[in-house]
């Protein structure tokens, strides 16, 4: 436990109410070599909390997607029967809620609606715009709940992420006009920037006789939280290795911030038992032999392998370095890669002295990203190329791994000479989406249509790679070979938001 803060509030329940938060949860179960987070651990949390407690456990989106199970076979099915899971029957006393983030759009309109069809679990949204023709029950703008002698009640929104995605943004006001009557306590489940979920609860406050309320967020993944003053805004580090517990009880509320890591809490064994049956169904679509899953392509790692999103969108990272020095070292020395980060999926680190597995490319690849060779790209347009790269930094997708035959600072891409066959991913160079992610890049590619040449899947180039002692070894000898220089901005988030 980090933190626990206690404040008194005007209401006192006979059985107590805990609300059990977490945002961006893409796990169902740990990874082996870091037993941390996931929903199976959520699960467990919920359950020793509702022997004594009424549990509200809330999830801020982000949940069906990115996903290797949803990318192979599952199209988000096996995160919301593993919620369902959480769920559990009316003797866990567990009240599973959820709203959408921007990844479950990611899902196509028919798999969108099969994942969130019949589901047990509760799915609350705001965002009617966003809501696909096919959905035969829209998603509810409030539920409620009678619970620690209360009555609770949730909303959900993409807040300022909705007009990116073709749908107004609700006002404040818009959003909690329709609330039901008599809420004795209000919980927001948000995703979108902290600095929006700031000032959104300026916002609320601001509004006459709003009872107590609570923003829940989601989409940053590093754990943030605001608590200078009413509404609080807490956001949970992703994958749930922390989540924020809220107990109401005898007139007092109490915030703790809960680590689920280790052996407290345990793994909640009928959710894991939903997550493998998905991971197998999952690797079989594929023609993929589950054993090859803990396939040991590089023994005893000689560093920390950094995959952890917020670190591979704002800086140079050991994963972006592998992965683009595997690719071009497949491919001969003379070539160069630029790999936008937002195609490597991990979400966790490595640690040095651990075994890098199959199993990690399979998840690092969550998109099967197909990458293609460009040739006759000049010093100019990898200069272009750089700064473009560079659009939102820190944070975006965009940003790059590079080859170690390269190097990034603040005017762009150097160093491999006056031309070069560059290997990048489709989707930055030819896919129409990509235009607006990597302007440069997209236009080097729509130059030269007869230069550009598939090569293969990521992971799969990268493992061929990584599978021959003398690929490996090459790797290695660069694996921290510095090759982006930048300079950070300030941070952003209010001075008033301590970091748990």
């Amino acid at each position: 436990m980090r933190f626990a803060l206690l404040f008194l509030v005007g209401c006192a329940a006979t059985r107590p109410l805990a609300v059990v938060a977490v945002n961006d949860v893409y796990r169902i179960a740990s990874p082996p070599e870091s037993p941390e987070g996931g929903l199976a651990r959520v699960a467990s949390l919920a359950r020793e909390l509702s022997a004594t407690h009424d549990v509200i456990v809330t999830l801020a989106g982000d949940f069906v997607s990115p996903a290797l199970e949803t990318t192979f076979v599952s199209k988000g099915r096996h995160m919301t029967e593993a919620l369902d899971a959480v769920e559990g029957s009316a003797e866990d006393a567990v009240h599973m809620v959820a709203t959408l983030g921007n990844h479950e759009y990611d899902l196509k309109p028919p798999d969108f609606c099969a994942a969130f069809k019949g589901n047990r679990f509760t799915t609350v949204a705001a965002d009617s715009a966003l809501f696909p023709p096919c959905l035969e029950t829209p998603f509810p703008r409030w539920v409620s709940r009678e619970l620690g002698g209360q009555r609770v009640c949730i909303t959900g929104t993409l807040g300022k992420l909705t007009p990116g995605m073709g749908a107004p943004a609700l006002e404040p006001d818009a959003l909690l006009s329709s609330r039901p009557e008599g809420c004795d306590l209000v919980l927001v489940l948000t995703h979108q920037d902290m600095a929006d979920d700031v000032a959104l609860s300026r916002s609320l406050r601001a509004i006459p006789g709003l009872p107590r309320t609570v923003i829940l967020g989601g989409h940053e993944h590093s754990g943030l939280v605001d608590v200078s003053a009413e509404p609080w805004v807490l956001k949970a580090p992703s994958d749930a290795r922390r989540a924020f517990v809220l107990e109401f009880s005898d007139g007092a509320v109490r915030l703790s911030d809960v680590v689920l890591s280790g052996a407290v809490p345990p793994e909640a064994p009928d959710v894991v038992a939903v997550g493998k049956a998905w991971r197998d169904k999952a690797l079989a679509a594929r023609n993929i032999d589950p054993a090859i899953w803990s396939q040991v392509l590089w023994p005893a790692l000689p560093v920390a392998i950094e995959g952890e999103e917020t670190a591979l969108r704002g800086r140079e990272t050991t994963l972006g370095n592998l992965v683009a020095d595997a690719l071009r070292q497949l491919e001969g020395a003379e070539r160069a890669a630029v790999v936008n980060t937002g195609s490597l999926r991990l979400g966790r680190d490595i640690p040095a002295g651990a075994d890098l597995t199959v199993g990690h490319l399979l998840e690092t690849d969550l998109f099967e990203a197909e990458i293609v060779a460009v040739a006759g790209v000049t010093a100019a347009e990898l200069l272009a190329i750089g700064k473009d790269s560079l659009i939102g930094w820190p944070g975006q997708g965009r940003f790059p791994a590079l080859s170690a035959n390269l190097t990034l600072d603040a005017a762009g891409i150097r160093g491999a000479g006056a031309a070069v066959t560059l290997l990048t991913t489709s989707y930055m160079c030819t896919n129409p989406k990509g235009a607006a992610e990597n302007p440069a890049l997209h236009a080097v590619c729509k130059a030269r249509p007869d230069s550009v040449r598939r090569v293969g899947v990521l992971r799969e180039l990268v493992q061929r790679c990584l599978s021959t002692e003398a690929c490996r070894e090459a790797v290695g000898r660069d694996l921290t070979t510095r090759r982006i220089d930048l300079r950070a901005p300030s941070p952003t988030s209010p001075a008033s938001a301590p970091q748990p």
